[in-house]
């Protein structure tokens, strides 16, 4: 009731995504919708790190609330764990968010034995980030909903192979081979990981498809000339 005005007032609305335009088209606007996806610096990510070649790191940066599926990853992880136990998972977030969910996952990492597998770094500046991503095999995103996540560009943009969920809204990169899009539950997920952690060269691979896909249709000059076209097009009132 309050959008609707909002945005019948403007002379253009732009959405990140297809999801989103068709949400917005369920409000029967008025006024065009565009779609400019966010944009990404280009980074030089760090040497990527040597690990054991038996073992992998999982990674996660965002927000610690339910709605980011974390329950899923850790039940993902002991499910690989069975098999592979030089298995690693790093959640990077602010922890005192949330802390209702956060003693919930403590719990199930805790029921689940986990133990020393998880790892808490608390929130991340920029230079820790880039450190934590190059040290991360894998970075997994099982998101419930979402616009179009700035943690996945990040990783994709570092050249890290993701795992995400369709919830993450991510289509094109999922068309272009350049993110593996599995079902929201942990089986799914595991299995997703199992095959990537018998090929690590799959791994490789996967990581600079993202960061081609991230530097070619998520760079700032992309985005600001889409969005130069975007006002070029535009039928501005007199």
């Amino acid at each position: 009731l309050v959008e609707r005005p909002v945005l019948n007032a403007a002379t253009g609305v732009v959405a990140l995504t297809t999801n989103e335009r068709d949400q917005l088209g369920a409000l029967a606007l008025r006024a065009p919708v565009h779609i400019v996806p966010n944009g990404i610096a280009r980074t030089n990510p760090p040497e990527r790190a040597d690990r054991p070649c038996d073992g992998m790191s999982l990674g996660f940066i965002g927000r610690i609330n339910p709605k980011k599926g974390l329950h899923h990853l850790l039940e993902a992880l002991y499910i690989l764990r069975q098999t592979h136990t030089n298995v690693t998972l790093t959640i990077a977030g602010d922890r005192a968010q949330f802390p209702a969910y956060v003693a919930r996952l403590d719990a199930q990492a805790a029921r689940l034995g986990l133990g020393d597998a998880v790892r808490w770094p608390g929130f991340l500046n920029e230079t820790a980030k880039r450190q934590m991503l190059a040290a991360t095999d894998v970075f997994l995103h099982a998101s419930e909903s979402e616009g179009m996540p700035m943690a996945i560009l990040e990783a994709m943009e570092a050249s890290v192979a993701c795992v995400i969920t369709p919830g993450c809204y991510m289509s094109e990169a999922v068309a272009a081979g350049a993110v593996v899009q599995v079902p929201r539950n942990p089986a799914s997920l595991a299995a997703a990981l199992v095959e990537l952690n018998a090929e690590p060269d799959r791994r490789t691979e996967l990581g600079r498809a993202g960061q081609n896909h991230a530097r070619t249709n998520h760079a700032w000059p992309v985005i600001a000339e889409r969005y130069r076209q975007v006002y070029k097009n535009t039928q501005h009132p007199k």
